[in-house]
């Protein structure tokens, strides 16, 4: 079972003594935890595609010490999509160093792109993402129908605005995917860390609602979505949920935000649809941006 190789890989993340543990009662906690959590770990172990299971576990058995510096460059040297295309973390030049995540998002092997496909972009934030998609579609040649994005942070909303000032095609919502219609408490912080809330300051109302709503009958080929709180990727989930069901898009979606999202989201994808292949990709430098990309049959 998945939860015994993760107890084994921590022995041997453990075996060096510069990196033996000294919060035995904290980490034998979140072993308690993965065992707990046996069930729905194995079924997300059994839906992934073979070559991204390691990845899958060691991520998880990384979660027993992230403050590890021993564990972090294992990981990194072995699973960074980063490390492995371009190197250590570049300090000057045109690599992406900041916004790596976005630029892996597209260019890689997994997504492919059509003439006149239709993106969403979920979490939009100041377009950083937007900016690599567009770059990825001029590289192949390929013309883009039309893009959706949508950004409920007020203060990074601003600044997409201004970014896609004058592209053609795009729709820009300041708003969030939920499972239902309304308006909702929303936390700005402009840097890419703002949440629905219950209460607290920076508080502003945004509108929600299923992303049906936004696309109406228009076919989507390609969502991205990579949103910071607690329980967020699985509501924009639920909210994407007719659309994915009808269109069986693409879709490229963070699974770092909650520890749960690494073994709920593939279980929640298969039961929208049983065609897609679910691959898990390490996306940066850093310890977190570890993302899913569900691939159609059609892709």
């Amino acid at each position: 079972m998945p939860t015994k190789r993760i107890q084994s890989a921590r022995r041997e993340f453990f075996s060096d003594d510069n990196s033996l543990p000294h919060g035995l009662n904290e980490i034998n906690d979140k072993i308690k935890w993965l065992n707990e959590h046996e069930q729905p770990i194995s079924a997300a172990y059994d839906i992934i595609e073979p070559q991204s299971r390691q990845l899958y576990l060691d991520k998880l058995t990384t979660y027993l010490r992230p403050e590890c510096i021993n564990i972090f460059i294992e990981f990194i040297k072995k699973h960074s999509a980063a490390y492995h295309r371009l190197g250590p973390v570049p300090l000057n030049g045109d690599r992406p160093a900041y916004g790596v995540e976005n630029f892996l998002y597209f260019f890689n092997d997994l997504i492919k792109f059509s003439e006149r496909v239709v993106y969403v972009d979920i979490g939009a934030h100041v377009g950083d993402s937007l900016t690599y998609f567009l770059r990825r579609c001029s590289s192949l040649g390929v013309e883009y129908s039309s893009i959706y994005c949508f950004e409920p942070d007020s203060l990074s909303f601003q600044v997409l605005a201004n970014q896609s000032s004058g592209s053609k095609g795009i729709s820009l919502f300041n708003a969030a995917i939920t499972p239902a219609s309304g308006e909702f408490r929303f936390h700005s912080t402009g840097f890419g860390g703002g949440k629905l809330v219950e209460g607290g300051d920076n508080i502003g109302l945004v509108r929600g609602g299923p992303l049906l709503e936004f696309v109406g009958p228009e076919k989507v080929h390609l969502i991205k979505w990579d949103t910071p709180g607690k329980g967020t990727t699985m509501e924009v989930l639920s909210g994407c949920g007719s659309v994915i069901a009808r269109d069986l898009p693409s879709l490229v979606i963070g699974a770092y935000h909650n520890v749960t999202d690494i073994f709920m989201l593939p279980i929640k994808i298969r039961e929208l649809s049983k065609n897609y292949k679910i691959y898990l990709s390490h996306n940066s430098w850093l310890y977190t941006e570890t993302d899913y990309y569900c691939i159609p049959p059609t892709n």
